[in-house]
């Protein structure tokens, strides 16, 4: 596991610390289970969004992420950000992670290109 961290070793324990889990493989098997779009977000924000999903753990060993935030892309555009809480993986298994978050609105010719 490699960690990143914002200012220097000694805020491992801020709330804003990056973990890379290179003993995952980068999570080639995530599964989308449910994708809706419910409602509008408030004025401006783009449209409320719910996945849930399945992610797939290689790893033997399980990890408890707690609050875990995911932007969500393709290619350059940046489509949204989710959170899940009380995010768990278990070891060798999937696991089953409900994201709720934001579609960000797309106004330029490029990243309206990409979501179509």
């Amino acid at each position: 596991m490699t960690y990143i961290y914002n200012r220097d070793a000694t805020d491992f324990f801020a709330p804003s610390w990056i973990a890379i889990f290179t003993g995952m493989g980068g999570f080639p098997n995530v599964k989308i289970l449910k994708f809706d779009l419910p409602s509008d977000a408030p004025p401006g924000q783009g449209i409320n969004l719910q996945i849930d999903t399945a992610m797939n753990n290689p790893s033997p060993i399980g990890i408890t992420l707690g609050t875990i935030v995911l932007d969500i892309s393709t290619g350059t555009t940046k489509l949204g950000q989710v959170r899940a809480t009380g995010a768990s993986l278990m070891g060798k298994s999937d696991s089953i992670l409900n994201l709720t978050g934001t579609m960000y609105p797309q106004t330029t010719p490029q990243d309206l290109a990409a979501v179509r």
